[in-house]
């Protein structure tokens, strides 16, 4: 499952995945940008 953090008061979005006891970063986004435009690493 992917989730999703919105970091307060900027304009950014923490995108990671949890797998038994690790936590992957798959993307710090921009908000402002195309939506789902860091969806290619998912197949990395």
């Amino acid at each position: 499952m992917i989730r999703r953090w919105h970091l307060g008061k900027f304009p950014y979005r923490l995108v990671y995945t949890i797998r038994e006891r690790d936590v992957y970063v798959l993307a710090y986004a921009h908000e402002a940008r195309r939506p789902g435009y860091w969806s290619h690493r998912l197949n990395d």
